[in-house]
């Protein structure tokens, strides 16, 4: 990770002027010990990296202005994990990971076994800072989408579940030849009845590892196979 890379949350055009606030000026200020006339980069998550130098540094932000930017083109081919609401620190680890794969998307559902009822709006903050950091920290330009859905909205997809099932094929197998494709892990109980009646009609099961993964090691393990085979 370039120890000079900064997020923020607006599309950046060139020989413009933004303010670094918050928990990125406090990173960019404290942890880093950038200075006044410092160049640093820039990212908004939309693909632009920008290099840019730090103008000013005030109390609680500092200004700083675009010199140029490059504009990185999306892969066409890309793949979004849907993960059942486990336990927070499960989660962040998952989120985090997936981010550095390359995801285009994490989706999180409450399913019947799920060991939360919700996530707390704690949790999504942590979420979200886990998802920045992660994103300057491989590379990417561009910042996952993450979303929280039930999971009959995310079976209006191209998706695949994946379940310890003896006719199950290898999700690299079933993902070779696709181009957008959703992966659905279930809760660290398994599925229950009714929804996997659900995901039998409308997705398409997989198998990821013979042995039974943690649901936050199969969806990371989701993400590098579906990453191998798509980028």
């Amino acid at each position: 990770m370039p120890h000079n890379r900064f997020y923020i949350d607006q599309p950046i055009s060139e020989s413009s002027c933004y303010f670094i606030e918050d928990e990125e000026f406090h990173h960019m200020t404290r942890v880093m010990r950038q200075r006044e006339n410092d160049e640093i980069e820039l990212v908004d998550g939309k693909g632009s990296l920008a290099k840019a130098h730090i103008r000013s540094i005030e109390k609680k932000k500092a200004e700083v202005v675009v010199s140029s930017i490059t504009k990185e083109q999306e892969n066409p081919r890309r793949f979004s994990v849907a993960i059942a609401n486990l336990k927070p620190a499960s989660l962040e680890f998952a989120v985090e990971k997936l981010t550095e794969l390359g995801a285009f998307e994490i989706s999180i559902f409450k399913a019947i076994y799920s060991e939360k009822e919700q996530v707390s709006n704690h949790t999504k903050n942590r979420l979200n800072r886990h998802l920045i950091s992660a994103l300057k920290q491989s590379g990417r330009l561009f910042l996952p989408k993450l979303s929280y859905i039930a999971l009959e909205d995310i079976l209006q997809k191209k998706c695949f579940f994946c379940d310890l099932d003896d006719k199950a094929e290898k999700l690299s197998s079933l993902i070779e030849k696709e181009e957008d494709v959703t992966i659905i892990i279930g809760p660290e109980s398994g599925w229950h009845e009714k929804e996997k009646k659900i995901l039998l009609e409308k997705a398409t099961v997989c198998l990821l590892n013979p042995n039974i993964l943690r649901a936050e090691t199969a969806a990371i393990t989701s993400g590098a196979i579906a990453s191998q085979m798509l980028y």
